[in-house]
């Protein structure tokens, strides 16, 4: 059953376990991935990488992967690990993925981290500081 990502982590916070995320290429280690949750009957994150996308083909892969995880009996999230760029993001989000990491590219990175830098200078809250206040608790 496919579900997003948010629930999955959710779930487990709530019931104090982790949950594994697996990355595939193809059909059989996908159905591989997805035989060991159901055997295990353990929710799972099913990754995809962009070069994974690129190798197989985003249009079969994807269509794979989104498939395979409707008809698992357990909750799957079907996961972009690691994407390079935002638009890549947008195109497996609206295919219907429902998890997503994005790197982004190098000059995006220093961007975001100079806009986190600009606003702790002028005293204004950021993401980055509420992550390192909740680390401390």
């Amino acid at each position: 059953m496919l579900v997003s990502g948010q629930t999955l982590l959710d779930e487990a916070v709530r019931g104090g376990y982790a949950i594994g995320s697996f990355n595939t290429y193809n059909l059989e280690i996908t159905r591989a991935i997805l035989a060991a949750a159901e055997a295990r009957r353990s929710a799972v994150f099913l990754a995809v990488g962009s070069g994974a996308l690129d190798y197989g083909g985003f249009a079969p892969l994807t269509q794979l992967v989104l498939a395979a995880a409707r008809e698992a009996t357990v909750p799957v999230a079907v996961h972009l690990d690691h994407s390079p760029t935002v638009a890549d993001c947008e195109r497996c989000l609206s295919e219907g993925f429902t998890s997503l990491m994005i790197d982004g590219q190098p000059s995006l990175r220093r961007e975001r981290g100079a806009n986190v830098a600009d606003r702790e200078a002028r005293g204004g809250d950021s993401r980055r500081r509420r992550v390192r206040r909740s680390r401390r608790r």
